[in-house]
């Protein structure tokens, strides 16, 4: 008996002991031009349209870069001799996944990434580690509104919609893009230049709806204060690399004629093709009205264009 309660209590113990972990450091990279910080005349809206317009021109500049196919070699399939039935079937139909050597695929990767780094380095931008244990757990919404004053919401209009506990969040600013764009009680009427503000702040940090949002409001000829037809490729393009179909429809809008400068209607249609693959209902609607419009004016050249586009997009964005 007084065995058994001496090793329940180091059972007892052993459970209740507790290690701790060394905290992850929380923060994110981000880059920052002092120069234009320290500009007084230099709005955050212009900074954060600077910014943007340079990433787009280094990733140009990156894109550049050629990524090689990686070295794969295809294995032998193996015997079948001896199978019967559906084991031989199986057999034969096999194939094995080729065996690939992705180091210089990885090699050009990390180069076209440093390209890009060093493009951004040389226009004045600096990369730095944000740290976000520096800043309040839970900040004001009358702090907010003082580092934002050029939006000039009132206080009461900033707390309605959005809780002050997750106001500096990447899905908050999302959101208040969101109310600008379509409007709502809290902001009034659309207001394109805040909208625009708001989803490039949550864009900058990863959100793809808001890029998707951006590439709309960039591309829409409604919104002639901010039409932007690059701007607008630029956040399409980046929402579609994270399979956003909605950004994938907006490129196939965009090269159907939007804006002259960049008509391409092989393009076009091969990119409404590709959004096929995860389009809901009502969005295939749209595909095929599209579709219809732009097949009897593409010659058959054109048309074998477009499928080989349509097979290349579709790679890109949907196999890895």
């Amino acid at each position: 008996m007084k065995a058994f309660l001496i090793i329940l209590l180091i059972f007892i113990l052993t459970a209740c002991k507790t290690t701790t972990e060394p905290a992850k450091p929380k923060g994110e990279w981000v880059w920052i031009n002092t120069n234009l910080s320290n500009d007084s005349t230099t709005s955050k809206l212009e900074y954060s349209k600077e910014f943007e317009l340079t990433k787009a021109t280094c990733s140009i500049e990156s894109s550049k870069v050629q990524i090689p196919s990686p070295s794969c070699v295809q294995p032998p399939k193996q015997d079948c001799t001896g199978k019967t039935g559906f084991a031989l079937g199986f057999c034969q139909s096999y194939t094995p996944k080729p065996n690939c050597d992705y180091s210089s695929v990885n090699a050009a990767q990390d180069n076209k990434r440093k390209v890009f780094e060093s493009c951004l380095t040389l226009n004045g931008w600096e990369r730095v580690w944000d740290d976000y244990n520096k800043e309040p757990t839970k900040p004001t919404a009358k702090k907010i509104y003082e580092i934002e004053p050029e939006l000039n919401f009132t206080y009461e209009k900033q707390l309605v919609p959005i809780s002050v506990e997750h106001r500096d969040k990447a899905k908050t600013y999302y959101m208040l893009g969101i109310a600008n764009l379509k409007g709502s009680k809290a902001t009034g009427e659309p207001n394109y230049s805040k909208a625009e503000y708001w989803l490039t702040k949550a864009a900058i940090r990863g959100v793809t709806d808001a890029k998707t949002e951006l590439a709309y409001l960039y591309s829409s000829t409604n919104n002639i204060e901010v039409f932007d037809i690059q701007r607008s490729i630029y956040w399409a393009q980046s929402a579609a690399e994270e399979q956003s179909c909605q950004a994938v429809i907006i490129l196939g809008n965009i090269y159907s004629g939007i804006d002259k400068s960049v008509f391409n209607m092989p393009l076009s249609y091969a990119y409404y093709d590709v959004a096929r693959f995860c389009a809901n209902e009502r969005q295939v609607e749209f595909i095929n009205k599209m579709h219809g419009i732009l097949k009897p004016n593409l010659k058959q050249s054109d048309m074998d264009k477009a499928e080989s586009l349509s097979s290349d997009i579709y790679k890109a964005l949907f196999v890895n």
